[in-house]
């Protein structure tokens, strides 16, 4: 025989299911919305002052954002569909998703500014007036800056958040300094001039290219101490690390010497294309493509078996990369062209090149994505 529940017992079983409901819809309502599809590759087009925006599904530009000074980089703002692109006009661009337009313009300084993003805030180096300005995120609101004691070419900030670490060409050497008060933490002598840098994921060392000698520089972030100085081949213009820490990729004018991070020591060396100046990894590190300005073409490299898979033409003078985030296709700047040429990785061949504007910097292809 089928129980009967009393009526009170009914009412709350409708009030509980209401409430579920409504948390139910609450919490559909207040998740961020999905990634916007389909992928949309951002470029900066020097020559042309202006960001254009490419449909990486139908292969076409669909707006040039005009900007009032010449871009330089672009960077892809963290919780947030907004870009900041920096200039050597001592500025900042703030684009946003979905309006594709430029929201606001940021003073920050009178020359060419780096930028390095962490812990909610936005580190702006400007090189003429020797400063750093800290912005909060995501509402760009200046909240101090603090002056130099070395002029610096570039700066990076440690995976923890807890140094910022200079490039002082005129030294030459590196910087670390504290992005809380400014202060000089320690430095370090280089035998020449600081090129490309990578810093582990756990923020214990810094590799720096030595420009002109033939060695990379391993240096301690905590004691401001060099580990070792590694011999290599020829001089690295480009050092890329793996996502895990554990290799690293230095590519000179016609080869490439893989290093390991963690005993700072040579492990093989490797043909690479003439040139190289891009190079991205695959988020699993299975492969790795770099673009070479001396031949015209990527190199694609599988990075288990030390194989070079392709090496594709696709045009005149590469310049940036970088990989949809479902890494199916490359983008590939061509700053001789004016085009982003369109990459299919598996197997690797040119698709097609879409015109963006003259003498194209940087690319990106934001995710969209997020940790909460």
């Amino acid at each position: 025989m089928l129980a009967i529940a009393p009526d009170s017992e009914l009412k709350n079983m409708r009030r509980t299911f209401l409430l579920i409901s409504f948390l139910a819809f609450f919490a559909s309502c207040s998740r961020r919305a999905p990634p916007p599809k389909p992928y949309l590759a951002f470029v900066a087009a020097r020559g042309s002052r202006s960001v254009a925006v490419v449909n990486l599904a139908r292969f076409e530009r669909l707006r040039a954002i005009p900007l009032p000074f010449q871009p330089l980089k672009i960077f892809v703002l963290p919780r947030a569909w907004e870009l900041a692109v920096t200039s050597d006009a001592g500025k900042l661009a703030v684009v946003s998703f979905p309006s594709l337009q430029v929201d606001e313009i940021i003073e920050a300084g009178a020359g060419s500014v780096d930028l390095a993003l962490g812990q909610g805030r936005a580190y702006v180096l400007d090189l003429s007036e020797r400063k750093v300005r800290v912005f909060e995120l995501p509402a760009w609101r200046l909240t101090q800056q603090f002056a130099l004691q070395s002029p610096l070419a570039h700066i990076a900030l440690t995976p923890d958040g807890k140094t910022l670490i200079g490039e002082d060409t005129a030294k030459p050497g590196l910087e670390f300094i504290s992005p809380a008060t400014g202060d000089l933490l320690g430095s370090v002598t280089l035998s020449a001039k600081p090129g490309s840098m990578v810093i582990l994921p756990k923020g214990r060392k810094v590799f720096v290219a030595d420009e002109g000698d033939n060695t990379v520089t391993a240096v301690d972030v905590a004691s401001h101490a060099i580990l070792s100085r590694i011999e290599i081949a020829r001089p690295a213009t480009l050092l890329v690390l793996k996502p895990d820490g554990g290799e690293i990729f230095a590519f000179s004018a016609e080869s490439s010497t893989t290093l390991d991070a963690f005993h700072d020591s040579v492990e093989q060396n490797m043909p690479a294309g003439k040139a190289p100046v891009a190079a991205v990894f695959t988020a699993d590190s299975s492969a790795l493509y770099v673009a070479n300005a001396g031949d015209g073409t990527v190199t694609s490299i599988d990075v288990g078996n030390r194989n070079v898979i392709a090496s594709t033409p696709i045009g005149v003078q590469p310049d940036a990369l970088a990989l949809t985030p479902d890494e199916r296709f490359l983008v590939v700047t061509d700053r001789v062209a004016g085009s982003l040429a369109v990459m299919r990785t598996e197997p690797p061949s040119l698709l097609t090149a879409v015109p963006v504007g003259s003498d194209p910097e940087d690319v990106v292809v934001p995710g969209w994505l997020w940790k909460e």
